[in-house]
């Protein structure tokens, strides 16, 4: 991906979210860097504290949460959004997987994601019925018990980044 695509793909996402979150587009700050997806929640939770807000990084390290009261929201909001566009994750994920990246995924979660689930307590998760189907749904496996918060850090849903992107 060159990097115009990267910055158009950054600004389109950015401009959404402006939307998404009443915010002025205008004010969005420069990158500093780009992160992987799962970098995103330490760090925006640093970048967050910076700037008031007390939030945590999830389990799996994607997503952050935290209290916030309706009276700091639009700030909440600005502040969420700053950190967003100064560390926007990699644009290269910003892009539908490829059909070779969806066999990747697909490996990954019959030879390692399964059998972490099934050691830690999930023996009974269905693997996705084939590799074709798998590739040809977009990913789309509904087996990952998402709602808990310990498993997702001992079983990641997604490859590693060194593998997603190559590294």
């Amino acid at each position: 991906m060159s990097e115009t695509e990267a910055k158009t793909l950054r600004d389109g996402y950015l401009a959404q979210l402006a939307k998404e979150l009443s915010v002025d587009p205008s004010t969005a700050p420069a990158l500093v860097r780009w992160i992987y997806p799962d970098q995103r929640g330490a760090v925006y939770a640093a970048c967050m504290g910076e700037r008031g807000f007390t939030v945590t990084p999830s389990s799996g390290g994607t997503g952050i949460s935290g209290h916030v009261p309706p009276s700091q929201q639009s700030a909440y909001n600005q502040a969420f959004f700053e950190c967003e566009a100064k560390y926007t994750v990699d644009a290269r994920a910003m892009r539908p997987p490829s059909p070779a990246l969806l066999g990747v995924a697909y490996d990954y979660t019959v030879e390692w994601l399964i059998p972490c689930l099934a050691k830690n307590g999930y023996p009974n998760v269905e693997p996705p019925s084939s590799r074709a189907t798998y590739v040809a749904s977009g990913g789309d496996w509904q087996g990952y018990p998402s709602s808990d918060e310990k498993i997702l850090g001992l079983c990641p849903p997604q490859p590693p980044n060194s593998v997603v992107f190559g590294e």
